[in-house]
């Protein structure tokens, strides 16, 4: 079965990684590899995070993820 996707929906290492922001390049890089179908949508999200908030829960979401994909000692070796 076919789906139809919204492209503005996701974004692209590429694209996230050029903004100028530590916090949103350690998390991109973090990801990295992944290839669980969340990641696009998580890199949109965090390609727009602003501030403490934002980054702490998004920073949770992308442990949960790496440790979906790779397992919990690889999520915090990513995360450091």
């Amino acid at each position: 079965m076919l789906q139809n996707v919204c492209q503005a929906e996701f974004a692209d290492q590429d694209t996230v990684i050029n903004l100028d922001c530590a916090r949103t390049a350690s998390l991109v890089r973090a990801l990295d590899g992944c290839m669980h179908p969340r990641v696009g949508r998580l890199m949109r999200q965090i390609s727009e995070a602003v501030g403490d908030e934002d980054f702490k829960r998004l920073a949770g979401e992308v442990k949960y993820l790496l440790t979906l994909t790779f397992g919990e000692a690889e999520a915090q070796r990513r995360l450091q």
